[in-house]
């Protein structure tokens, strides 16, 4: 999560599986959009990835999402040949199972490789 006076501007959720990384969601809020805070939120998950031992990052954009795909394309990614394939319906939570659920992972992988105000005055990341 990206804070910025105590409000959250921008999320990402990033992971590693020791073969590849991956970046999903980002996001920053619309009111902030175009001030670089897409940029730093992804340097900081590459920074992160790198400092994993990651050889190369793969995300999902949709085709159609102009805007997007120049985004990233700016920050040196580009379409590759292969297809993703998803098969939908497989996993369902049963009722009241969401209480239950408890984040058996690393508490806050953002927090392992920056420091407070590491985003500058502007942005700092938060657990």
């Amino acid at each position: 999560m990206l804070l910025k006076s105590g409000d959250v501007v921008g999320s990402v959720m990033t992971g590693y599986d020791g073969h590849r990384g991956s970046v999903y969601y980002l996001s920053i809020h619309p009111d902030h959009q175009s001030a670089g805070l897409g940029q730093m939120l992804m340097k900081h998950c590459e920074d992160f990835l790198i400092e994993l031992g990651c050889p190369k990052i793969n995300l999902f954009v949709r085709r159609d999402n102009e805007a997007v795909m120049r985004f990233y394309e700016q920050l040196g990614y580009s379409e590759e040949a292969a297809v993703p394939l998803g098969k939908k319906g497989l996993f369902r939570i049963p009722e009241g199972a969401a209480s239950e659920c408890r984040d058996y992972g690393r508490q806050d992988s953002l927090e392992h490789s920056s420091k407070e105000g590491s985003f500058g005055p502007e942005g700092r990341v938060a657990t």
